[in-house]
């Protein structure tokens, strides 16, 4: 019974613990083999998407089934890890387990860089999935973790590609991953392209057009605006320095004015 994955960690949901235990448990089948999960209802409408399955007038009378065959049973078994305790564990891969086991509880693992790039596909497919369901809270403990596995400074293309496939999946009006986005992808003369790979796939986004496009256009925008801005103090700062400046003939006229030399 997936439900009960959550009591491992010992920590469910104060604010549903009482009546929780108490409302309808739902069987949920995943996947296109139908994999048969279950959750109590009142866990399963923390999320608005959910909870109209749970409540729907079209479901049939005394079934108790919400079928999601488009999704993975990893993921939907995270997120019921998440509806029940505020966290998921073990998602996906052993490598993922690995390299985000502790993330936000001051704990450090080390991780090869292949079990950081797998947790950092699976936690963009938690996040698409997150959205999906509009479990906001669940996309920001999301990006919690896919921060802390994946650095754009380190690996620029997987980062890139692992942002096309976010941006494609979730609506415009996502804020969340694009806030991200922005300040993790840095400056882009701090990842200036290197290799063909990176250089034919920067152009894509932009060609492909899109809020990635918009974004990726907008950070070098405000990189040029700060540069111009910077090289126009430098100058200010050259002209004033220079408007200050005593030759050693002044010097010599000032200290002779003084009594200071014959």
């Amino acid at each position: 019974m997936d439900a009960t994955i959550a009591w491992e960690r010992g920590s469910i949901k104060s604010t549903i613990r009482g009546a929780g235990f108490d409302s309808q448990i739902f069987t949920i089948t995943v996947g296109p083999e139908g994999k048969a999960l279950t959750a109590h209802a009142a866990y399963l409408s923390q999320s608005p998407v959910f909870e109209r399955m749970c409540n729907s007038p079209f479901r049939e009378s005394g079934t108790s089934t919400i079928n999601l065959p488009e999704d993975e049973v990893k993921v939907i078994q995270a997120i019921i890890q998440y509806l029940y305790a505020g966290d998921f564990w073990g998602f996906g891969s052993a490598a993922t387990l690995k390299a985000t086991e502790g993330i936000g509880k001051d704990v450090t693992v080390r991780a090869s860089s292949c079990e950081k790039l797998a947790a950092a596909e699976d936690l963009a497919t938690m996040y698409i999935t997150a959205d999906k369901y509009q479990i906001q809270d669940l996309n920001s403990l999301a990006i919690t973790k896919l921060a802390a596995v994946i650095k754009c400074k380190e690996r620029p293309v997987e980062f890139l590609k692992i942002a096309l496939r976010i941006y494609d999946s979730v609506p415009d009006s996502d804020q969340a991953y694009r806030s991200f986005f922005k300040s993790s992808f840095g400056t882009t003369s701090n990842i200036e392209p290197k290799s063909k790979e990176l250089r034919s796939l920067i152009k894509d986004c932009i060609y492909g057009g899109g809020m990635l496009a918009l974004d990726i256009v907008e950070i070098r925008e405000a990189e040029l605006k700060a540069e111009k801005k910077k090289k126009k103090k430098s100058k200010m700062d050259n002209d004033a320095l220079a408007q200050r400046r005593i030759t050693a003939r002044e010097l010599y006229e000032i200290a002779a004015s003084v009594g200071r030399v014959n």
